[in-house]
């Protein structure tokens, strides 16, 4: 479903409205863009696909499983015809996306009311950056991960984070 400014809802798929219109703003949910994107707060701006192929570090849109269950991560390895993408706050990555799953690529993204492109000296920036530290942030995802799930450090995990949000 897809809510207009009006506040209205359409009962349509993304790649249905994409095939009529070009672009789509649309608010995120899920997690697995942060910190790039922060869920319910921003705004994408999604074009539709061209055909023309995507490169690496290129944020998609693609249906998980032609179940009409859209995920939108960023492009980490390129082959003839499918690719590996990743969410820039997940640890594994998804292999072998045919190029046919992928329904829109992201043009931009709206923070604070403030359009972000991707031409942006700073985004690139954190394209580079954040790209090249995987393996680190593989280890700290993982160790995280691990961590909530231990009785004892669970409890020290959670007092860590309230005290973050205080």
């Amino acid at each position: 479903m897809i809510q207009r400014e009006s506040g209205t809802t359409v009962n349509t798929s993304i790649a249905e409205y994409l095939a009529e219109h070009e672009k789509l703003v649309y608010r995120i949910s899920g997690v697995s863009m942060k910190p790039m994107l922060r869920q319910n707060k921003d705004l994408v701006v999604i074009r539709r696909y061209d055909g023309k192929g995507l490169h690496k570090h290129d944020v998609a849109m693609y249906d998980r499983g032609g179940s009409r269950r859209y995920v939108l991560h960023r492009v980490v390895e390129v082959y003839d015809g499918y690719y590996t993408f990743l969410g820039d706050n997940c640890i594994s990555k998804e292999k072998n996306i045919p190029e046919g799953s992928i329904v829109a690529v992201l043009d931009s993204f709206i923070r604070n009311g403030k359009i972000i492109s991707l031409d942006h000296p700073l985004y690139k920036f954190y394209v580079i950056v954040h790209c090249r530290m995987y393996p680190v942030r593989k280890v700290f995802l993982w160790l995280r991960y691990r961590a909530s799930r231990v009785p004892f450090l669970k409890k020290i995990y959670r007092s860590i984070l309230r005290k973050k949000l205080m």
